[in-house]
């Protein structure tokens, strides 16, 4: 991981950063909702609407999976001041501070020939970042033994942080039980296909109409 400072990015304040993370969730829940319905009012009435409803469908699958990405800190470099971690992520950059950690979760996504797995780190002042590098994992790791470090501080900014069993298995602090991994790819698939199929029956019903 760079941790060396970059020009155009400095501590990012965390009202701006969760400003311009519900600005970009809006816009794009607005692009995948012109995609949904969209192409088959424009197209109504088609004789073969099965021809629309499949690549529409993909395509608000992959829409959806791009959505929940939003928060992924993007590339290489980091920037790092005291217990401030800055990096850029599809809403622009945004800052959380390591030494008030108050939710790690995880998340999984499909990949060509694997699955991939994330952490979502959420701060006290509510912004979230999600990571998949190693090297982020020990930085979090290493923030959340200095955490834990400080029971005085249980629930209070700087307290010890919640962290789903999910999160336990990526981060290495524990083993997940004997199957919980093919049960959540199983649920990733479906968080996958459910919306495909959604937007594949709305389409066959209103550009067969």
């Amino acid at each position: 991981m760079n941790t060396a400072p970059m020009p155009t990015v400095s501590p990012v304040p965390a009202a701006l950063a969760r400003r311009r993370s519900v600005t970009t969730v809006t816009a794009w829940l607005a692009g995948l909702a012109v995609i949904w319905v969209g192409p088959a009012l424009l197209l109504r009435p088609m004789l073969d609407p099965e021809s629309l409803a499949l690549p529409a469908g993909f395509a608000v699958a992959l829409g959806f999976i791009g959505m929940r990405g939003i928060s992924t800190a993007r590339g290489r470099d980091r920037y790092r001041q005291d217990n401030l971690l800055t990096v850029r992520t599809m809403s622009g950059p945004r800052t959380i501070d390591l030494r008030s950690l108050r939710r790690i979760r995880a998340r999984r996504f499909p990949g060509n020939q694997a699955f991939y797995d994330y952490i979502i780190v959420t701060d006290t002042a509510g912004v979230t970042v999600m990571f998949s590098r190693d090297d982020d994992m020990k930085v979090i790791n290493k923030a959340l033994d200095k955490q834990f470090g400080r029971p005085e501080l249980v629930g209070q900014p700087g307290g010890p942080v919640y962290i789903s069993r999910l999160a336990k298995g990526v981060l290495g602090i524990e083993r997940l039980p004997f199957g919980v991994s093919t049960l959540w790819n199983m649920a990733m698939l479906l968080l996958f296909l459910a919306p495909m199929g959604a937007c594949a029956g709305t389409v066959m019903a209103l550009a067969g109409g």
